[in-house]
């Protein structure tokens, strides 16, 4: 609706008005506000040549190629406007940029930023933001968001290519390990169905192949489900988007293709299965489900009336279920609120950075929720206080004894403790696949509490671990290899 105020305003002036995106969607969705709108107005897209226009609507690579042959008929624009900004600095959008030097450009984008840095200033003289996500949360344009980290995953080896994300390879390698596959789709759906099986839910996925068997896994359960990708036919994803809407299907998978464009304001849930560390991807994929049902706040004129009818709303708000720890590494899509043109002076907002110091977000280990602050604001779960090992009384010294106090350093249940012995065994067998895993484990929970676990606690399946767990198990190892070289050197031993 932004955009077509600002065509309708050109428009009316007099102006020839370009709109520029790199998907047929977006074109679609534009070619109906401007319907709506009143605007005459032609479509640079494959099979068509509209003439005779002062506003044209189409996607960038229809442009360029008849730029390109000199068979385009449109007028030379005064203003040319490109949708998801972002992307300005890809070749096709700057050659039509600069091909036409004379004309404003005005881009527009919930995400500026890029994922390799580059500087957006190259092409944009200046930056004005209209509302923050926080504010349009707050007035009631946007959903409340609540997220659930299932799983975070150790992103620290994985190597960065030259989009500025994470490697491609590097991503469906991790995720065709066995037992990787498992949780991206046994677990995913199994949560799902346990926990939010009353909303309409779009999954991100890292490949086709594992979108592909996600959705099969879902029909298996009975859950009316499909899947997209870039080869499917458009009139395929028309049909499958219409029956979304229609509530004739509940769970949409994809590959990459809706991280931009898709309208379904229906969504109340999305789950991320594809890891990535650039904020615009994190951004997109969750601004998907962030619309409010457009029939309940129509006409309200205050923010205190929309929040009301959006509570009152068949969706009240967004879940993320984020089986990667996305939301856990990058922060809550609500505190992304301040961009700059150049990256150098900061993409990522300073209130983020400031939250990352005074309110660490924590992992509710009850219902996966993610949180600063205690209680769990979903559950409740209150972490136990930790005892102080020595009691003090005036005038006796109390004996420190080391195998009572590492079992109290924290008051644990005999499930905690259970808990965190799975944990250890999946660290370790993460660091060194073989048969002595097991062992290790064992030594390492006996070297927190004093004991070993029972060995009934072996027939188990190991479970992912939370980053205290991983942060101590870290730790741990650190100290045992300084110890383990600082011995070879007092017995003249040297290490290569």
């Amino acid at each position: 609706m932004i955009a077509c105020e600002f065509i309708r305003e050109a428009y009316n002036r007099g102006s020839v008005v370009w709109f520029v995106a790199h998907r047929e969607e977006l074109i679609e969705q534009i070619n109906k506000g401007l319907e709506a709108f009143g605007i005459p107005h032609g479509l640079i897209i494959p099979g068509q040549a509209p003439e005779g226009q002062r506003v044209y609507a189409g996607i960038v690579n229809s442009f360029y190629s008849r730029i390109k042959s000199s068979n385009l008929s449109a007028e030379a624009p005064n203003l040319i406007i490109i949708d998801e900004a972002h992307r300005s600095l890809g070749g096709m959008f700057k050659k039509i940029i600069f091909s036409h030097p004379n004309a404003a450009v005005l881009g527009l984008t919930a995400t500026p930023v890029r994922g390799d840095s580059a500087n957006l200033g190259l092409i944009y003289k200046g930056m004005l933001q209209f509302i923050t996500i926080s504010e349009a949360i707050e007035q009631g344009w946007l959903v409340p968001v609540r997220y659930f980290t299932p799983a975070i995953v150790d992103v620290r080896k994985f190597k960065t290519d030259r989009s500025g994300d994470y490697s491609r390879n590097a991503v469906i390698d991790w995720a065709n390990r066995p037992e990787n596959k498992k949780r991206l789709v046994g677990d995913v759906v199994e949560n799902w169905f346990h926990n939010f099986s009353n909303r309409k839910t779009v999954f991100f996925y890292d490949s086709v192949e594992r979108s592909q068997e996600a959705a099969e896994e879902f029909k298996r359960y009975g859950i009316a489900a499909a899947h997209l990708d870039g080869n499917t036919p458009k009139q395929v994803r028309r049909e499958v988007i219409a029956e979304m809407r229609l509530g004739k299907l509940q769970i949409l998978t994809n590959a990459e293709l809706f991280v931009e464009g898709l309208d379904i304001p229906e969504i109340s849930c999305i789950g991320l299965c594809k890891i990535t560390k650039t904020p615009a991807a994190y951004l997109q994929r969750v601004g998907r489900g962030m619309r409010p049902l457009e029939s309940y706040i129509r006409g309200l004129s205050t923010a205190e009336e929309r929040r009301a009818a959006i509570a009152s709303s068949p969706k009240k708000d967004l879940v993320v279920v984020d089986h990667v720890g996305t939301a856990y590494r990058m922060g809550l899509v609500e505190e992304y609120n301040e961009w700059f043109l150049n990256p150098q002076d900061a993409n990522i907002n300073s209130r983020s950075t400031e939250r990352k110091k005074t309110e660490e977000l924590k992992r509710c280990p009850q219902c996966t929720a993610l949180t600063t602050r205690w209680p769990c604001p979903e559950c409740g779960y209150e972490p136990p206080k930790p005892e102080r090992n020595l009691i003090y009384t005036p005038g006796n010294l109390v004996e420190w004894n080391y195998a009572e106090a590492v079992g109290k350093r924290r008051k644990f249940s005999e499930e905690q403790a259970r808990l965190f012995y799975l944990e250890l065994r999946t660290l370790e067998e993460r660091w060194r696949p073989d048969e002595k895993a097991n062992a290790r484990a064992r030594h390492a929970f006996k070297s927190r509490f004093g004991r070993f676990p029972p060995w009934s606690w072996d027939s188990l399946e190991p479970v992912f671990a939370s980053p205290a767990t991983e942060r101590w198990w870290e730790g741990r190892r650190k100290h045992r290899a300084i110890a383990f070289f600082k011995a070879r050197e007092k017995r003249g031993i040297k290490t290569l």
